[in-house]
C-alpha cells in the first residue's frame, strides 16, 4: 500500500513543482486522490515520515494519525473558544482527508483479501487439473491392456509365443503404477 501511494505523491510532487506550472496549490496536481493531499499534508508536519517507512517499520513503531488528530483537536479546542473559519476548514478538510484515507485502506485490505482467494481458486484448479491429465492417463493404460490382454490370449490360441506382447504389457503395468504414485502424490 505505502508504495503506491508513495508512488502517486511522488507523481503529483514532480509535477506541482515543475517549471512553467501556473497552479500553486499541490491538490490541483493528485487528480482526486485524498490520501495523497493526506500524505502532502503530513510530509510538511514531519519530513522524515518517508525515511521510516522506506525502513519498514514494527508496528509498535508506527504513527497512529487518527489518534494525533483527536487529540491535537481536543488540545485546540480547549485553548481556543472561538476557532477561526480558516482554521475551522483546515480540520474539516484534514478530518475528511483522514476519512477518505482510512477508507483507502479499507478497500486496500479487501482487495487484498479477494486476491488472495482468487490465488487460491487458481491452485486448486491447477492441482484439479494435473489430477484429471492423471487420471485421463490411467483409462488410456487400461484400455491399452485390455487390447495387449486380448492380444495375447488370440497369439496363445494361435499357438504363438507373445513375447513381444508381454514386454508391452509389462511397460504398460510400470507406466500405469508411476501414474498412481503420482496421483497419490498430487492427493496428498
Amino acid at each position: 500500500m505505502w508504495k503506491d501511494v508513495n508512488k502517486h505523491y511522488i507523481v503529483a510532487e514532480k509535477k506541482f513543482t515543475t517549471s512553467g506550472q501556473h497552479e500553486n496549490k499541490f491538490r490541483n496536481f493528485v487528480q482526486g486522490r485524498g490520501y495523497v493531499l493526506y500524505l502532502q499534508k503530513w510530509l510538511t508536519v514531519k519530513h522524515e515520515l518517508t525515511n521510516f517507512t522506506k525502513g519498514g517499520l514494527l508496528p509498535k513503531d508506527e504513527l497512529d494519525t487518527l489518534a494525533i488528530k483527536s487529540s491535537q483537536t481536543s488540545e485546540s479546542s480547549t485553548k481556543e473558544t472561538t476557532p477561526s473559519n480558516s482554521n475551522r476548514k483546515s480540520a474539516e478538510t484534514l478530518e475528511r482527508l483522514a476519512i477518505a484515507f482510512d477508507n483507502y485502506v479499507k478497500d486496500r485490505r479487501v482487495e487484498a483479501a479477494h486476491a488472495k482467494v482468487d490465488r487460491d481458486r487458481e491452485v486448486a484448479r491447477s492441482e484439479l487439473k494435473k489430477k484429471s491429465a492423471v487420471i485421463s492417463l490411467l483409462n488410456d493404460i487400461r484400455r491399452h491392456l485390455y487390447d495387449v490382454d486380448k492380444e495375447i490370449a488370440a497369439s496363445r490360441a494361435r499357438g504363438e509365443s507373445p513375447v513381444y506382447l508381454e514386454e508391452d504389457r509389462n511397460l504398460l503395468l510400470q507406466e500405469r503404477q508411476s501414474l498412481i504414485d503420482k496421483l497419490r502424490s498430487l492427493l496428498n
